[in-house]
């Protein structure tokens, strides 16, 4: 498929500036970052097989991990996952429970504060704009009465 001139070239369709072909970041967008070939005929049969599988990395964890306080749980395929396969537990808990997928318009807040508490409980499913308002009063913002 051939991508008009003017337009990112990764073939996301949005405009770039004039003599760029792509957005800054999308010139290796869907390219599976491995190793080159040149690494690879440096590397031991042993280490191949090591790192051609994320389970056979000596740091693996069973698919899940720790960022920003969040507990993440590996789900390639899942809607919500990011660019690494990763999905936030909070979203699988409460899609397993409920049967169906939380869409991108909802957020969902830990009521306790506690980012690894995720029993259904402790959720609260919101809106983006709910969300951040009630964080906003949390935290005392602007808009609300610091105490």
């Amino acid at each position: 498929m051939q991508v008009p001139k003017g337009y990112c070239q990764c073939g996301c369709g949005q405009k770039v500036k004039e003599g760029c072909r792509f957005i800054h970041g999308h010139n290796r967008r869907g390219i599976h970052h491995s190793f080159s070939i040149q690494s690879r005929k440096r590397m031991s049969v042993g280490q191949l097989n090591r790192f051609s599988n994320p389970e056979n990395h000596p740091r693996w964890k069973g698919g899940e991990i720790r960022h920003r306080g969040y507990t993440w749980i590996r789900a390639i395929g899942h809607p919500r996952a990011n660019r690494h396969g990763y999905v936030k537990r909070a979203f699988l808990v409460v899609e397993d429970i409920l049967g169906l997928i939380v869409p991108h318009e909802q957020e969902l807040h830990h009521i306790n504060q506690d980012k690894t508490d995720d029993r259904l409980i402790n959720l609260a499913m919101l809106s983006h704009a709910e969300h951040s308002k009630l964080h906003g009063k949390l935290r005392g913002g602007l808009n609300y009465a610091r105490i």
